[in-house]
C-alpha cells in the first residue's frame, strides 16, 4: 500500500476506536456469536449462554440490557449476581460502559 493509503487506514481505525470509546452503544463492536444468541431469543423466551472466561457473555448481556432499556422507556430490569461487591465491580461497570453517551452524565 502507498503511504497515503496506510495513513488513511490508520486515521479511519483511530476514528473508529474513538467513536467506540465516546459512544459504545452506537459504535461498539459486537461479536458474530451475539447475533446467533439474538436470533435464538426471537424464537425462545430463554437461552443458555455458555462460554469460557473472557468469551463475551457478560458484555453481550450488558449491551442487551441497555438496548432493551433504551428501546423500551420505563422498563424495569433486574440484573442479579452473587454479591453486591460483584454487582458494583462487574455488572454495574459493564452496564454503565454500554450506555449511550447522553445517558452517562
Amino acid at each position: 500500500m502507498s503511504p497515503e493509503r496506510v495513513l488513511d487506514y490508520y486515521n479511519t481505525r483511530e476514528r473508529a476506536i474513538q467513536a467506540e470509546k465516546d459512544d459504545p452503544y452506537r459504535h461498539g463492536f459486537e461479536l458474530d456469536t451475539w447475533k446467533l444468541a439474538d436470533e435464538e431469543l426471537k424464537a425462545h423466551s430463554e437461552i443458555l449462554v455458555m462460554g469460557g472466561n473472557r468469551a463475551g457473555k457478560s458484555f453481550w448481556a450488558a449491551r442487551r440490557v441497555v438496548q432493551c432499556l433504551v428501546e423500551n422507556p420505563g422498563t424495569i430490569i433486574w440484573c442479579l449476581t452473587e454479591t453486591s461487591a460483584n454487582s458494583v465491580q462487574f455488572q454495574q461497570k459493564l452496564i454503565f460502559d454500554a450506555l449511550p453517551k447522553e445517558l452517562k452524565s
